[in-house]
C-alpha cells in the first residue's frame, strides 16, 4: 500500500473555533485493513464520540491504514489502538490526538 505523507492529505481548515474532526472507525475483523472516515463536526451540535489518546511511545514507528479511502502512514500506536477498538459490525466514532 502506498502511503501519503500528511502534507498531501486533502483536508481544509476548520471553519469555526468550535469545529473539530471526528474519526469514524469503520467496522472490520482483526485481520482487515483499518479504515476510517474523517467527519467535520461542531461542539454546538453535541456529537457523540469517544476520546482516544495515543501519543505515547515511539512516534517514529509507522503503520499504514486507509483514511477516506486513501492510504496514509501514522504511528503504530494509533494503528494498534484503532485495531483494538474496532468493532466487527458497526462504526465507532472517535476523537484522537492527531492522525500523524
Amino acid at each position: 500500500m502506498a502511503e501519503y505523507p500528511p502534507e498531501f492529505y486533502p483536508y481544509s481548515d476548520l471553519p469555526e473555533e468550535t469545529s473539530f474532526r471526528i474519526l469514524e472507525l469503520l467496522p472490520g475483523k482483526e485481520d482487515d485493513t483499518v479504515s476510517v472516515v474523517l467527519h467535520l463536526s461542531n461542539l454546538k451540535d453535541h456529537p457523540k464520540y469517544e476520546a482516544m489518546s495515543y501519543t505515547w511511545g515511539n512516534a517514529m514507528s509507522k503503520a499504514s491504514f486507509l483514511c477516506d479511502g486513501m492510504p496514509i502512514e501514522a504511528t503504530t500506536n494509533l494503528h494498534a489502538g484503532l485495531t483494538h477498538l474496532r468493532l466487527q459490525t458497526e462504526s465507532r466514532f472517535l476523537w484522537v490526538d492527531a492522525l500523524w
